[in-house]
């Protein structure tokens, strides 16, 4: 409905540039259509209401050259409103290193800030459709689970915070994740080792409790 086809097309003269078309099935699908169909060693994302900042690809690729067994590589960012004024971060997103018990405690991974490469998208497969909402928070817990990542202590993304986000709905994302996790420790059971059975459920404790005051307000 907002014209995408034909906003998209002058930018098809440029030999780059390939616009993939299809039915709206979710985030997960549209991203997992567009690594298929992408080619390079390195895969980065950029979501339609964000912004990459100049020389973000460029000093990202440089990290991952400098670091090669480190598989993905993610950078600072501030908040923009819908109009594009900046605003301070909530939260600061600064995963690094093994970190896969510091994410199940909270995601501190910015979409748009992320490059990947192709191989570690092999080893732990795309996106899943199930965690609408959740799926780059459920692949950087596969990802971390057996990988350590990198951080570029820089803006180098604007993150666009609008009424339509989805990340806006604070009841909808707890809900979700409160899902995500149960899905998840059934799948990986061996996690609740690693994390820890305390951590595990001051998390689930905690995000209950959220939802438990939203049905009360």
């Amino acid at each position: 409905t907002d014209r995408s086809a034909n906003q998209i097309e002058p930018y098809l003269r440029h030999p780059n540039v390939t616009y993939l078309e299809q039915e709206n099935q979710g985030p997960a699908i549209a991203r997992n259509l567009g690594i298929t169909a992408s080619s390079g060693e390195l895969v980065a994302f950029l979501d339609s209401d964000d912004v990459w900042l100049p020389a973000k690809l460029e000093k990202q690729v440089a990290y991952l050259a400098r670091n090669p067994t480190v598989p993905l590589v993610h950078a600072g960012r501030k908040d923009i409103d819908a109009n594009g004024t900046i605003k301070e971060p909530k939260l600061v997103m600064d995963a690094r290193g093994y970190c896969f018990k510091d994410l199940f405690i909270r995601n501190r991974i910015i979409l748009s800030t992320v490059v990947i490469t192709r191989s570690c998208l092999n080893d732990a497969g795309l996106f899943d459709k199930t965690f609408s909402g959740c799926e780059d928070y459920e692949l950087w817990l596969r990802i971390t689970k057996n990988h350590p990542i990198g951080y570029i202590d820089e803006v180098m993304t604007l993150y666009r915070t609008h009424n339509s986000n989805l990340s806006g709905d604070s009841f909808e994302m707890t809900r979700r994740e409160v899902l995500l996790f149960e899905a998840w420790l059934k799948r990986f059971p061996d996690c609740r080792r690693e994390i820890g059975r305390d951590v595990i459920a001051d998390r689930l404790g905690a995000l209950t409790y959220q939802i438990a005051c939203w049905y009360m307000w």
